[in-house]
C-alpha cells in the first residue's frame, strides 16, 4: 500500500494555498477527473503565476516538498517547476506550470468549484483540452478523446 495518498496531498496543498490566498488552477490528470472519467495519475499539476513561485516554494517546504528539479522550459512557451517529496522511500511529485503568454487565456478561463469543504480552482474543460493539445503526447491525445475534444 502506498505511503503517499494523492488525494490527501491535494487536500493539504489546497488548504494551504486557499488559506494563503494563492491563485492557482488544477490541471493535468486530476483536472481530467473533473470533466471526464478519472484515470490513474501519480502527481499533481498546478498552474500558478511566476511571481507567486517564491511564496509557493516556501509553503511547499512546510508540506515536505523540498527536492527541486532543474527548471523545465519548453519551446512552446511552457515553463514548469517540478518539486518532490520523499516519504518512506516513496517519491511524490508536484509540477507547477507557470502562467505565460501561451497559456494566459487558459488561466483566465479557470473555474472555481467546491471539493469537500474547500474551494478548488481548476482549468476549464476547453483550457485543459488546449493544454493537452500543446503537449501532444499519446496520453494527452487519449485525454482529449476522453474529454470529447476530438472535433473542437
Amino acid at each position: 500500500m502506498p505511503v503517499i495518498d494523492l488525494y490527501q496531498e491535494l487536500r493539504a496543498l489546497l488548504t494551504v494555498l486557499n488559506s494563503e490566498a494563492v491563485d492557482y488552477a488544477l490541471c493535468g490528470g486530476l483536472a481530467l477527473a473533473v470533466y471526464a472519467e478519472p484515470r490513474a495519475t501519480k502527481d499533481i499539476d498546478l498552474m500558478i503565476h511566476r511571481d507567486d513561485l517564491p511564496r509557493v516554494r516556501t509553503l511547499l517546504r512546510a508540506l515536505g516538498f523540498k527536492l527541486e528539479a532543474a527548471p523545465l522550459e519548453f519551446s512552446s512557451g511552457f515553463a514548469v517547476r517540478r518539486i518532490s517529496k520523499i516519504e518512506q522511500n516513496e517519491v511524490f511529485t508536484l509540477d507547477l506550470v507557470l502562467v505565460a503568454p501561451v497559456i494566459e487565456e487558459i488561466w483566465t478561463t479557470r473555474c472555481q468549484l467546491t471539493w469537500g469543504d474547500q474551494p478548488l480552482w481548476v482549468v476549464s474543460r476547453a483550457g485543459l483540452i488546449a493544454m493537452k493539445r500543446m503537449a501532444g503526447r499519446p496520453q494527452d491525445l487519449a485525454d482529449i478523446h476522453s474529454l470529447g475534444g476530438d472535433d473542437d
